[in-house]
């Protein structure tokens, strides 16, 4: 069970990482864009950073609740 939770937290911080480089891509491209691409890449960045967030709350959940099982065994 621990191996199986610190997988899980290793493979969120994974996709964390590349929802963050896919995120600052969209950024940057959304920098550079003219007009008639704003909403694209505007929808884009919004999309992702909706991802990103609802990930943040899972990476938090799992670790909350792996550092209580470590606890729990400490103990």
């Amino acid at each position: 069970v621990d191996a199986a939770q610190a997988i899980e937290i290793v493979a969120l911080k994974l996709r964390e990482r590349n929802l963050r480089h896919r995120l600052k891509d969209a950024q940057a491209g959304l920098a550079r864009a003219d007009d008639g691409d704003v909403g694209a890449l505007n929808g884009e960045v919004a999309q992702l950073a909706v991802e990103l967030t609802e990930l943040m709350r899972r990476q938090e959940r799992h670790t909350v609740l792996h550092a209580a099982d470590a606890d729990e065994r400490d103990e």
